[in-house]
């Protein structure tokens, strides 16, 4: 048996994990703290997303199929000097 915490600001809880069959089990109430966490973090998650948004925004209409995008791309892995 696994035992992984899991923890956000006050909330804390210990998932216990079958190292063979990947079952998990969870102590009364915990359901409950697992899900307070989710709530606690939804505003964390939406800021990330609205972080990675704007970085795509900035970056334009994009064609990964660009030759001018993979040439740039290879470019990172020149060697320098």
């Amino acid at each position: 048996m696994l035992a992984q915490e899991v923890k956000y600001e006050s909330h804390s809880v210990e998932i216990d994990r079958c190292g063979k069959c990947a079952g998990i089990w969870l102590d009364k109430g915990e359901v409950e703290t697992i899900m307070k966490i989710g709530d606690a973090l939804e505003p964390v998650l939406e800021a990330e997303k609205a972080k990675a948004k704007e970085e795509l925004d900035k970056l334009g209409d994009v064609s990964f199929a660009s030759p001018s995008l993979i040439a740039r791309f290879l470019g990172l892995f020149k060697k320098k000097g």
